[in-house]
């Protein structure tokens, strides 16, 4: 396997299924209820009964946009050396340029059911946890870039 797709399927396990977990936290919710919801995005409001097929549903949606996002970041550091440098501010860049494509793009044009309420807290925290999403796939595509 290349080393773009090693690392890009390593980062999105790493940083992809801890984040169901961080969601399940904050939204105070069971990480199957999050993964419904993030089936949801296909199925709208039919997901929440699927049971465990829609968890299934989410859980690769998850990984393959975790994948996905791991992969830009993957080739954005095989070909710009200079971000190799601040793997850290890039990667906390990075975690808010996707939660702005995530919240801003991607949800609107889904069947995501209920659409996400906004308060300052909410997006707070939900800015943190991206930071921190991205600063994980950052790393993980700084190593790789750097094994080459």
């Amino acid at each position: 396997m290349s080393r773009l797709f090693m690392s890009a399927l390593l980062a999105s396990v790493v940083a992809g299924i801890p984040d169901v977990f961080v969601a399940a936290a904050l939204s105070r919710a069971s990480p199957g209820r999050v993964l419904q919801t993030i089936a949801s995005g296909v199925l709208g409001e039919a997901s929440y009964m699927r049971g465990s097929a829609s968890m299934a549903l989410g859980l690769g949606l998850q990984i393959a946009m975790s994948f996905v996002i791991a992969l830009i970041c993957s080739v954005a550091f095989s070909y710009m050396a200079g971000i190799r440098r601040s793997p850290l501010i890039f990667g906390a860049l990075y975690g808010v340029a996707i939660f702005i494509v995530m919240n801003f793009v991607v949800v609107p044009l889904s069947r995501a059911y209920p659409k996400p309420r906004w308060d300052l807290k909410s997006v707070v925290a939900m800015l943190i946890v991206m930071v921190l999403f991205g600063e994980i796939i950052s790393l993980i595509a700084a190593a790789f870039a750097e094994a080459a």
